[in-house]
C-alpha cells in the first residue's frame, strides 16, 4: 500500500469519526430539546445525566432519581460538595432563544433550610451575567425573563447555563427538573404533585414579583394640645422697640383643626392679640396644615420669648392680616426644631444631632454650609441653585431650628424667584436656565408659602406647575419596551415631583388627576419588565459619550432616586397600592442592577461600562431615601433595605462631594428623609441591636415601652427649648445615654414620648436611671387620655405649673447616677381616681430651669407589675 492509499484512508476514518460524532451529538441535543407546545420547548427533562457537566471540586455525586420529578419519568439528583462553588453546567444543551421570553427551571430543595444558589448564564461571545436565588425548602421554580439578561448578554445566543451555590457550609442536596423556554411567562403559579408525598403543593415562581402592598403601620400620636416656649427675633435694627412679627406656624397632621384654637402668651400668660390666617391645609384630613401669624411685640435686642398653647380657644379679637408682600419682616418666630420635624413642614426630618449613627452626616453638613452659602452668585442656576439650593437649605432650618438656616433659605429662595424665573408671558414659570423640568423647582416654593406666608410664592407655585403641565404631560413619563429615543428617569422626576407637590400645597383636583397619570404611566412602564422593576430605557440615547452601547437597556440609580422623591410624595398623599408596589420594585432594581460589587454604591448606570467600577458615592445620598421608604412600607420586616441603606449611606457621607452647590444640594435634598423614613425601625435592626442584649424583661409581654438610646432617641422628643442628645462618656452601664441640656433661661428642660393604649392596670411601672447635677430643677409629668396633665414628681426645685399629684415621687439631684422604679397609678390616682389611661410621659419643669442645667436617663421603660 502506498504511503498515498494510508493517507487517503486515514483521512476517511477522521471524517467518518466526526460524521459520527455530529450525529451523536445532534441526536442527543435533539433528545434533550422538545417541543411541547407553541409555548414551551424543554431543553431538558434530566432523563440522562450524561449531558451535565460538574465542577472540579471532589465530593460530587449525580444520578437521575424518580424523586421530584416534574417532567417525564426522572429528575437529576445532584450532591453538591462542601466547596468554595460547587456547579453543574449544560454546555451540551447550546440554544437560541428565539421568540421564547422565559428560561425556566424546577429545583426541589429537601434540606430544611433556605440555600443560596446562584444560575450563571453565557452567550457565544464569553459574556456572562450572574444571577441569585433564594431557594426555599420544598419545591421551588426558577424563572429568568430574556429582558432580565438582555443589557448583559446577547440571549439569543445562550452558549451554556451553570447552576451553582455560594460557598455552601455542608454537603447540601438538590433536584432539577424541566429546564424549559416559554413564550408567554403567563404561568404564575404551577401545581405539582409531589410523588413522593402524594400532597400537592403550590410553586410561587421567582419571577415576576407579585404585587406587593404597604404594611398599615399604626400613626404617630399627635399631641392636639400643649405648650410651648418660642423665640422671637429682631430682624431690622429700628430705633423703635416694639416689632412687627409676621411668620407662618407649620402644624403635624391632625394637631389644629381650628385656626382659633391657639393662643400666644408673654411670659406672665397674658393673652397677646394676634392676626391669623390659615395658609394651607393637609390634604389627607383637612386638618390646619400652616398658618400665617402676625402681632407686634417688644424686643430690646435680638431675641425675645413667647409662650405658645395649641388647643386652647383665643379670648381676644383677631386682627387683620397685613399681606407680607415684603422681603422680610421686622421680626419672625423661630419655632424650635422638634416642631418644626414633627411638622412635616419640609418633609420628614429629625432634629440635628440627634442618633450618634449619623453623627458624622451631620457634622459634614455643619462643616460646609457656611462655605457653600458664602459662595458668591454666578447668575447661572446650574452653579448657583441645581437641585434647588432653597429647598435644602429650608431642610437644614428645619432640622436646627435656627435662625441662620431659615435666614440663608429666604435669601436663596428670593434669588431664584426673582431672577432666575420667567414670570410672565408664554413661558411663565419656566427657568431662565432653559426648558428642561429639571431647573423647576415647586418645593422651594412650597417651603417658601408655608413658612413666611409670601403670596408670591404662591403665586409663581402656580406658574410652575402650569408650565410643568404643558411641558411635560404625563404621557410622555411612559418609554415604549425597545425605543430607541431620549428618555431619564430626572425628565420624568421633576415635573411629576412639581405636579404633586402643587397638589398637595393647593388641593387643586387637575393636579391630583395628573399625578394620578404620571403613576399610571411610570408603573405601566415598569411592568414591561415585572421581573426588573426599574424604568428601563435606552441607555446610549442618555449620552453616547458615556460609554453604553445602542442595544443596552437600563437605568440611572441617581436619576431614579430623584424620580423616588415623586412616587413616595404621591404614595404618602393617595396610599397607593400601585405606588407601594412601584417603589418596592424600583428599590428592589436598584439593589439587584444598581450596586456595584462591594455594595456600598451605586454605579452611575447599569451599562457594562460601569460593571466594574466602585460606584459612584457622590450619588448615594441622592437615592438612600428610597431605601429607607422601602423598609419602612415593609414594617420595617425587609432587613435587607435598611442593611444595604446603611451601608451606602456610611459611603455616601464618607466619600461625598459636597464643595460646591450643586453637589451639598444633590447629597443633602432628600437623604435627611432617609433618617426619619428608618427612625422608628432602628431597634428592629438586629445587626444594630442584636436580641441576644435583650433581656426577659425586655420582652413584648412584659414592658409596653422601652428606649435603651444605644442607636437614636427613639420616640423620644423635645420641646425646643432643651437640646437633646446621645452622650457616648457618661453612661449608666454600657452604650449611650440621653442627655438634655437647657438651651436658654427660664426654660422647661423638657422631652418626651407620646404612646398609645397605655393602661396602667397592664403596665403600672416606670422605670429609669438618671444622673441629676446639684440644683437641677426636674419635673415629670404624664398626659392622661383626655389631654391633661399630671405633675408626678421630681427634685426639689421643680415647679409645676399644672395639675400636681398629691403622691409624689422623688428624684435625687447630687450629680451620681440612680435608679428609679415606681408605680404610675399612685401618683395619677391621687388626683384622678377613676382614671384608667394614659397616652404620654414629659420631662419639665416650669419655667425655671437656667441656660445650662442639664441631665440624664437611661434604660427607660414602662412595665408590667
Amino acid at each position: 500500500m502506498t504511503k498515498l492509499q494510508q493517507y487517503l484512508i486515514l483521512a476517511a476514518v477522521i471524517i467518518i469519526g466526526f460524521m459520527f460524532l455530529n450525529k451523536n451529538e445532534s441526536s442527543l441535543k435533539s433528545k434533550q430539546a422538545k417541543k411541547i407546545s407553541e409555548e414551551v420547548v424543554v431543553l431538558s427533562n434530566f432523563e440522562d445525566p450524561k449531558v451535565w457537566g460538574i465542577s472540579p471540586e471532589h465530593g460530587f455525586s449525580i444520578r437521575v432519581t424518580k424523586k421530584h420529578s416534574t417532567q417525564g419519568k426522572y429528575s437529576l439528583e445532584v450532591k453538591f460538595p462542601q466547596k468554595d462553588y460547587p456547579s453543574i453546567n449544560t454546555k451540551k444543551l447550546e440554544q437560541n432563544w428565539g421568540d421564547y421570553e422565559y428560561l425556566l427551571l424546577d429545583v426541589f430543595n429537601p434540606q430544611d433550610e433556605s440555600i443560596d444558589f446562584r444560575i450563571r448564564l453565557d452567550d457565544l461571545s464569553k459574556k456572562r451575567v450572574n444571577i441569585p436565588y433564594r431557594l426555599e425548602p420544598g419545591a421551588n421554580v426558577i424563572k429568568i425573563a430574556k429582558s432580565q439578561i438582555a443589557a448583559k448578554i446577547n440571549a439569543e445566543k445562550i452558549r451554556f447555563v451553570v447552576f451553582y451555590l455560594n460557598d455552601p457550609r455542608k454537603r447540601l442536596t438538590l433536584y432539577f427538573d424541566n429546564l424549559r423556554l416559554e413564550k408567554s411567562g403567563l404561568i404564575q403559579n404551577i401545581e405539582t404533585k409531589l410523588k413522593n408525598k402524594d400532597t400537592v403543593q403550590t410553586q410561587a415562581s421567582a419571577q415576576p414579583l407579585p404585587l406587593r402592598k404597604a404594611v398599615d403601620l399604626p400613626s404617630k400620636p399627635v399631641l392636639t394640645q400643649g405648650e410651648l416656649k418660642v423665640a422671637l427675633a429682631k430682624l431690622k435694627d429700628e430705633k423703635e422697640k416694639v416689632v412687627f412679627i409676621s411668620s407662618g406656624i407649620p402644624f403635624a397632621r391632625g394637631q389644629l383643626k381650628a385656626i382659633n384654637d391657639f393662643v400666644i402668651t408673654d411670659t406672665n400668660g397674658q393673652e397677646i392679640p394676634i392676626a391669623a390666617k390659615v395658609l394651607a391645609r393637609w390634604p389627607q384630613d383637612q386638618s390646619i396644615r400652616s398658618v400665617l401669624v402676625q402681632f407686634q411685640y417688644p424686643i430690646e435686642a435680638i431675641y425675645e420669648y413667647v409662650l405658645f398653647r395649641w388647643g386652647v380657644a383665643r379670648t381676644t379679637k383677631d386682627l387683620d392680616i397685613v399681606e407680607p408682600r415684603w422681603q422680610y419682616p421686622e421680626g419672625v418666630v423661630v419655632m424650635p426644631a422638634e416642631w418644626l420635624c414633627s411638622s412635616e413642614v419640609t418633609g420628614e426630618q429629625v432634629p440635628l444631632g440627634i442618633g450618634y449613627f449619623y453623627d458624622k452626616y451631620d457634622k459634614k453638613i455643619l462643616n460646609n454650609f457656611e462655605k457653600v452659602k458664602n459662595k458668591p452668585w454666578t447668575g447661572k442656576l446650574t452653579v448657583d441653585g441645581f437641585y434647588s439650593t432653597p429647598h435644602v437649605f429650608y431642610q437644614l432650618y428645619a432640622r436646627s431650628g435656627e435662625l441662620n438656616y431659615f435666614l440663608a433659605a429666604r435669601k436663596e429662595l428670593l434669588h431664584y424667584r426673582d431672577t432666575q424665573l420667567i414670570l410672565d408671558g408664554e413661558n411663565r414659570g419656566r427657568s431662565t436656565q432653559g426648558p428642561k423640568g429639571r431647573y423647576v423647582y415647586v418645593q422651594a416654593m412650597m417651603d417658601d408659602y408655608l413658612l413666611t406666608g409670601d403670596p408670591k410664592s404662591l403665586e409663581v407655585a402656580r406658574y410652575m406647575a402650569e408650565y410643568l403641565k404643558n411641558y411635560f404631560p404625563p404621557e410622555k413619563a411612559f418609554y415604549p419596551k425597545g425605543a430607541e429615543y431620549f428618555w431619564t428617569e430626572r425628565t420624568a422626576a421633576f415635573p411629576f415631583l412639581g405636579i404633586i407637590t402643587y397638589y398637595e400645597l393647593t388641593q387643586d383636583k387637575e393636579y391630583l388627576k395628573l399625578a394620578d397619570e404620571y403613576m399610571e404611566n411610570l408603573y405601566k412602564m415598569q411592568m414591561q419588565y415585572p421581573e426588573r422593576g426599574g424604568f428601563i430605557h435606552n441607555l446610549y440615547a442618555h449620552d453616547p459619550e458615556e460609554g453604553a452601547r445602542k442595544d443596552e437597556y437600563g437605568g440611572s440609580p441617581f436619576m431614579t432616586g430623584l424620580l423616588l422623591e415623586s412616587i413616595i410624595k404621591y404614595h404618602k398623599i393617595t396610599k397607593s397600592e400601585k405606588a407601594a408596589d412601584s417603589i418596592f420594585r424600583v428599590v428592589d432594581w436598584l439593589i439587584n442592577e444598581g450596586l456595584v460589587a462591594d455594595g456600598d454604591s451605586f454605579k452611575y448606570m447599569t451599562a457594562d461600562k460601569y460593571l466594574n467600577t466602585d460606584g459612584d458615592p457622590d450619588v448615594n445620598l441622592l437615592v438612600v431615601h428610597g431605601l429607607g421608604y422601602a423598609y419602612r412600607l415593609s414594617g420595617y420586616q425587609n432587613e435587607e433595605y435598611i442593611k444595604v441603606g446603611q451601608k451606602v449611606f456610611n459611603r455616601g457621607v464618607k466619600d461625598g462631594f459636597v464643595a460646591k452647590r450643586k453637589h451639598f444640594n444633590q447629597n443633602f435634598r432628600n437623604s435627611g428623609h432617609y433618617l426619619a423614613y428608618v427612625a422608628d425601625g432602628l431597634e428592629q435592626l438586629q445587626v444594630l441591636k442584636p436580641l441576644a442584649e435583650q433581656d426577659e424583661e425586655r420582652t413584648i409581654e412584659n414592658v409596653l415601652f422601652f428606649e435603651g438610646f444605644e442607636y437614636s432617641l427613639g420616640k423620644f422628643k423635645g420641646m425646643g427649648d432643651a437640646a437633646l442628645d446621645l452622650d457616648k462618656d457618661d453612661v449608666y452601664l454600657n452604650g449611650n445615654s440621653f442627655h438634655i441640656k437647657s438651651k436658654f433661661q427660664k426654660s422647661t428642660l423638657s422631652a418626651g414620648f407620646l404612646l398609645e393604649n397605655w393602661n396602667m392596670d397592664d403596665f403600672s411601672r416606670i422605670n429609669f436611671a438618671y444622673k441629676i447635677p446639684s440644683e437641677t430643677p426636674v419635673g415629670m409629668l404624664v398626659i392622661t387620655q383626655f389631654g391633661d396633665s399630671i405633675c408626678i414628681g421630681g427634685t426639689s426645685r421643680y415647679q409645676c405649673g399644672r395639675t400636681q399629684a398629691k403622691e409624689e415621687f422623688k428624684l435625687i439631684d447630687d450629680g451620681q447616677w440612680h435608679e428609679a422604679n415606681f408605680d404610675v397609678r399612685l401618683a395619677v390616682r391621687s388626683v384622678l381616681p377613676q382614671l384608667k389611661s394614659l397616652t404620654g410621659f414629659q420631662y419639665f419643669t416650669n419655667g425655671n430651669a437656667t441656660e445650662h442645667d442639664e441631665f440624664w436617663i437611661d434604660d427607660f421603660k414602662i412595665r408590667r407589675e
